[in-house]
């Protein structure tokens, strides 16, 4: 007889303490992600350790429905295991404590989606979205590993809110420099084309939180003389749009919420509204 989810993860608990041993602590949980539900999952580490990984449990309990072995499907959720644990290793190994403040980096997601997750990462609320705060090691690639910081972490670190706040806005700038592009000059300029930008950074990763990085929009805003539409495409990059009189805004925000139900993937989802910029009062704000 075929096993249910919950009598799924409770043999390859078993399966799995039987195979680490006392070494290690083993337990069932539920675990949380950005722009994901609540899932469940087992969690793996060593007694001596503050740091586990962890492995999400629907995808493997799908293969076991469909009739794989649940030997083959350990051995995948061993070799998971260890990847992460790989992973998660080289970020810390490689950052030593005293300089922990210099990988400290902002990333901007949807408030509401995340609330669950919020509860245990210090955060800041910024209209409906919320800036949460990432370790980061940079690869010789240019590409970027990443843990979110919950408070346990700054606890052992001894940063208080403040501080990861500024070590947060003085490095994301640096680590990630900006990345503002015309789309007429992407797609080829013509004369009479409206002038529209993608703002992101230059590793097109998490680049929506640009829109925080110090006079970006002021000076976009000034040197056109125009206040600014900014639509959220993806946690990545936002479309800045011009506002001279010929945008409806509930047209921009149906265009928005058609991307996120048809395009957007559920990890990139940033917001299902679009926000506008001030130029003479200096204000970012949500408009609906």
């Amino acid at each position: 007889m075929m096993w249910t989810l919950e009598e799924f993860q409770n043999q390859t608990v078993e399966k799995m303490k039987a195979f680490f041993g006392d070494a290690y602590i083993i337990y069932q949980d539920i675990a949380e992600s950005i722009n994901k539900k609540q899932r469940l999952c087992i969690k793996i580490k060593e007694k001596q350790q503050d740091k586990g990984c962890q492995i999400y449990l629907h995808p493997y309990y799908a293969e076991y429905v469909k009739g794989c072995p649940l030997e083959e499907i350990l051995e995948s959720m061993l070799q998971e295991f260890e990847e992460n644990r790989e992973k998660y290793e080289k970020i810390f190994d490689r950052i030593q404590l005293k300089n922990i403040h210099k990988h400290i980096v902002y990333r901007m997601i949807n408030y509401h989606k995340n609330q669950e997750l919020l509860k245990r990462l210090p955060h800041i609320l910024y209209e409906d979205l919320a800036i949460v705060f990432c370790l980061v090691q940079e690869e010789p690639e240019g590409a970027a590993e990443a843990v979110l910081i919950d408070r346990k972490m700054m606890e052992e670190w001894e940063i208080d809110g403040e501080k990861l706040r500024e070590y947060a806005f003085l490095n994301t700038p640096k680590l990630f420099p900006i990345r503002l592009e015309s789309i007429a000059e992407i797609r080829g300029a013509k004369k009479n084309d409206e002038p529209i930008f993608v703002l992101s950074n230059q590793q097109k990763m998490y680049g929506a939180g640009a829109v925080l990085y110090q006079h970006v929009l002021s000076e976009l805003a000034e040197k056109y003389g125009w206040d600014l539409y900014l639509l959220p495409i993806s946690v990545h990059e936002f479309l800045i749009l011009f506002d001279r009189g010929q945008y409806v805004q509930e047209e921009l925000l149906d265009m928005i919420r058609l991307s996120n139900q048809t395009v957007v993937s559920e990890k990139d989802f940033l917001s299902d509204n679009i926000y506008y910029y001030d130029r003479r009062d200096d204000q970012f704000f949500a408009l609906f």
